[in-house]
């Protein structure tokens, strides 16, 4: 709604790019440090980040490649219980939204 309401335009004229995360905007794990990793740890890695998901990344082919995606809600339904996320501001953008909303 926010770039509909910025620029204008019809929701039918948004494109994917308009609503996707930036890449910088995203926080990944390494999929070597997942594999051994408790869940406890998983839990504690989102709330630290206040990050609803997280991409595992690996090595690929000369290049980290995304493996998956950790997400808060698969978490919360295989284990029956809520994770309380609060929110993390990550810069100064990041901060003005979150002060903005309160």
């Amino acid at each position: 709604m926010r770039v509909v309401n910025q620029r204008g335009i019809r929701h039918d004229d948004l494109c994917v790019a308009d609503v996707m995360t930036p890449l910088s905007m995203l926080d990944a794990v390494d999929m070597d440090t997942m594999r051994t990793a408790r869940v406890s740890n998983l839990i504690a890695t989102l709330k630290a980040k206040g990050r609803n998901h997280l991409l595992v990344i690996g090595d690929g082919l000369g290049a980290p490649q995304v493996r998956g995606v950790i997400s808060r809600t698969q978490v919360e339904r295989q284990l029956g219980m809520s994770i309380e996320i609060a929110d993390v501001a990550g810069n100064f953008a990041e901060l003005g939204q979150l002060l903005s909303h309160n």
